[in-house]
């Protein structure tokens, strides 16, 4: 067998999708295959989210645009090892990381307006969204971290402009499920 994953077939219930994982190569092709299994599977079907029944908290991790660089920028598989086969399944040059990072952030923009659109429009209650962004292909200095929050009814009057992630979320719970979890200082 020349790896773990050669075409994976997921069926959904809608249907059935393939990836084709086959040219993959090196020594992280099963994390990388691992990878977009479960990414492909997230972006395919977290629009499905508001047809469970009951009420919900989704919370969803996608490492998109980090490493490994392995979409394009219309969604193909990178199978060049130049974009996975470096320590922790980075880029190998600072080149391959660049672009790679670059191929990423233009796919995940064409999917994830539509999926969110997709999840307001299927919601019986309008939604709260969190959806978090490292807006720097390298971290240098800080947290360049850019999100968009949805709030419902008066939530967004308690968000301000210098607020973290984690005080994000501690205003949400505070909000919408009744917990009293006090902010920490900025």
């Amino acid at each position: 067998m020349e790896g773990a994953f050669q075409k994976v077939f997921a069926g959904s219930g809608k249907g059935t999708n393939a990836v084709d994982l086959s040219g993959l190569t090196g020594g992280n092709k099963d994390f990388v295959a691992t990878h977009i299994i479960s990414t492909n599977f997230i972006l395919d079907h977290i629009a499905d989210v508001p047809a469970i029944a009951g009420p919900k908290f989704t919370y969803v991790h996608l490492f998109i645009p980090h490493a490994p660089f392995v979409y394009g920028p219309d969604g193909q598989i990178e199978t060049d090892p130049g974009y996975y086969g470096g320590a922790r399944a980075g880029a190998t040059t600072e080149a391959y990381q660049l672009k790679g990072y670059v191929n990423q952030v233009e796919y995940i923009d064409k999917r994830i307006v539509p999926i969110l659109n997709t999840v307001i429009s299927k919601s019986e209650r309008p939604p709260i969204i969190i959806l978090m962004a490292i807006m720097a292909w390298k971290m240098r200095t800080g947290s360049p971290i850019c999100w968009l929050i949805i709030c419902r009814k008066n939530g967004n009057s308690k968000l301000y402009p210098t607020i973290s992630p984690v005080n994000t979320f501690r205003l949400i719970f505070d909000e919408y499920f009744g917990r009293t979890i006090r902010c920490f200082p900025i």
